[in-house]
């Protein structure tokens, strides 16, 4: 089950990275896009998560 969710989150990112189905989702290509960053350690820290370790 474990290995199912990871693999399910690695294709979906791997997606985002790619642009692929960008037509048919466009709001969720962007969200993609910037968990795929994210994963990358590209992506920016969101303000409310810095303020949690303040």
């Amino acid at each position: 089950m474990i290995i199912a969710a990871a693999l399910g989150v690695a294709a979906l990112v791997v997606m985002g990275i790619e642009g692929r189905f960008s037509s048919r989702a466009p709001e969720v290509q962007g969200r993609l896009a910037r968990a795929a960053q994210h994963l990358n350690g590209e992506g920016q820290v969101p303000a409310r998560f810095e303020k949690l370790f303040q």
